[in-house]
């Protein structure tokens, strides 16, 4: 839901313009919060690319199978939580 949207419910419920900011300002946090994950998770899709490009041989393919997993747990795991 975008803020505009958001902002349309609160006035249409008739919320204070105080609670109007709060809720703005919380979704333009959830929003940064979401912007920033997403691009960390770009550039680890990037970096495991750019590692598995580098060579195809059965042991540097079993090596970036490895750490691919790796990082997909970590990635998978710090979405889980949040700030």
């Amino acid at each position: 839901m975008s803020i505009d949207e958001v902002m349309r419910v609160a006035n249409d419920f008739g919320v204070s313009p105080l609670l109007r900011h709060v809720i703005e300002l919380h979704v333009k946090a959830e929003m940064a919060w979401r912007d920033a994950e997403i691009e960390r998770l770009r550039k680890t899709l990037n970096e495991i690319a750019m590692y598995w490009n580098g060579s195809h041989s059965p042991t540097a393919t079993l090596d970036a199978a490895e750490w691919a997993r790796d990082v997909a747990e970590k990635a998978l795991a710090a979405t889980k939580a949040k700030p």
